[in-house]
């Protein structure tokens, strides 16, 4: 049981996480990034540029091939200027 602040309690079962839910947001976060890379006509090269990474990096990100960290979240929000939370903004069904 996790109590923030605010005093909201929340049961976190970290054994209900299995490699699957991770692969599967992985890949829906890499797709957020490529859709809002490819609504603004950048290239990989054009947004690793801007955010001061490798093409390789922007590339396992769009295909779901890494864990994006908050930082590299944060770099890319900016770069598309948008919140950072827009890319956790997934409706899974």
């Amino acid at each position: 049981m996790f109590t923030c602040k605010t005093n909201i309690k929340i049961n976190i079962d970290i054994m209900s996480i299995d490699l699957q839910e991770i692969e599967l947001y992985q890949k829906l976060i890499g797709l957020k990034v490529k859709e809002l890379r490819v609504a603004r006509n950048m290239s990989q090269n054009d947004l690793a540029f801007l955010c001061e990474l490798d093409k390789q990096s922007i590339s396992r990100i769009e295909r779901g091939k890494t864990n994006i960290t908050l930082k590299t979240s944060l770099i890319l929000s900016k770069a598309f200027n948008v919140k950072i939370y827009d890319f956790y903004n997934i409706d899974v069904k």
